[in-house]
């Protein structure tokens, strides 16, 4: 696509998006580590469900 096409940065930033997805299904370390964040995530919300703690449990 040409520079001066209007729609070339839209262009650019979805080939950027595409590239990012790419590397996560390539690479399977990656997938290991986000889904390890979302269970530190849900550990985390649900470790602070029902207010108020103590000092001690935060």
């Amino acid at each position: 696509m040409p520079n001066k096409n209007p729609q070339y940065v839209d262009a650019q930033k979805l080939i950027t998006s595409y590239q990012v997805k790419q590397e996560t299904v390539i690479n399977p370390r990656i997938i290991i580590y986000i889904a390890a964040a979302e269970q530190y995530a849900f550990a985390a919300a649900k470790a602070s469900q029902n207010p108020p703690h103590t000092v001690q449990k935060w």
